[in-house]
């Protein structure tokens, strides 16, 4: 069903409106404690939809959490290997954001 589609007649949905259970304390991290594995990922769609201002501020956000180089470029050879030639272009971007001083 999309955004604004009627409800089918008779369809059930998993959780009535307004009774979704509280997810407790075991809930996916908000996007400050994200994992190093997803803002990696995060980084690899990034340079795949050639988003500049998407790759400087991943690239920025793994420098600071100490992702290491290898890790980085790990994660941007699967970008080239998913997107061809043209990633390569914004995964040299990324590289060049990511060895800046962040002094």
């Amino acid at each position: 069903m999309f955004h604004g589609e009627p409800e089918a007649p008779g369809a059930s949905r998993p959780f009535p409106a307004g009774t979704m259970p509280d997810a407790g304390p075991d809930a996916a991290p908000d996007s400050s404690t994200a994992s190093k594995p997803v803002e990696l990922a995060v980084l690899e769609l990034a340079v795949i939809l050639g988003c500049p201002g998407c790759i400087s501020t991943q690239a920025e956000k793994l420098a600071a959490g100490g992702t290491t180089r290898a890790e980085f470029c790990a994660a941007l050879q699967k970008s080239i290997d998913a997107a061809g030639p043209l990633a390569m272009m914004c995964a040299a971007q990324a590289m060049d954001r990511f060895d800046e001083p962040t002094g």
